[in-house]
């Protein structure tokens, strides 16, 4: 298989992702608080602007500031979500399928069954 040159330079060109240190989270929030541009942000981190607007975007607290700590803070929650929604056992699949034979309710399902499910406090 031949690959077209533009192809073969993307492929070549792609670094491997990385995360934000907390020194490159301090460094942006610093700056912020100075009003410097975000492409001058990014010179001197070593990414693009791109990457530091989207960083700032996802990382704002509650009053809409970019704070470095804060930003490391919701970094690392996220870190704890699963990114795929779980899938269906086959013991939890082999509950549901009777139930929805005798016509129960969707809603009726999920109360009935997150009760047998779901952990208890």
């Amino acid at each position: 298989m031949v690959l077209s040159s533009k192809v073969t330079t993307f492929v070549l060109s792609m670094e491997k992702y990385k995360h934000f240190t907390k020194e490159q989270r301090y460094t942006i929030s610093a700056c912020l608080r100075k009003k410097m541009s975000l492409s001058k942000i990014a010179n001197l981190i070593n990414v693009s602007k791109s990457t530091v607007s989207r960083e700032i975007k996802r990382n704002l607290n509650m009053y809409r500031h970019y704070v470095w700590i804060d930003a490391q803070q919701f970094s690392d929650m996220r870190k704890h979500i699963p990114r795929r929604t779980r899938r269906m056992t086959k013991g939890l699949w082999g509950e549901i399928v009777p139930l929805l034979k005798r016509h129960w309710s969707p809603e009726t399902l999920i109360s009935s069954l997150s009760y047998d499910y779901i952990p208890h406090v």
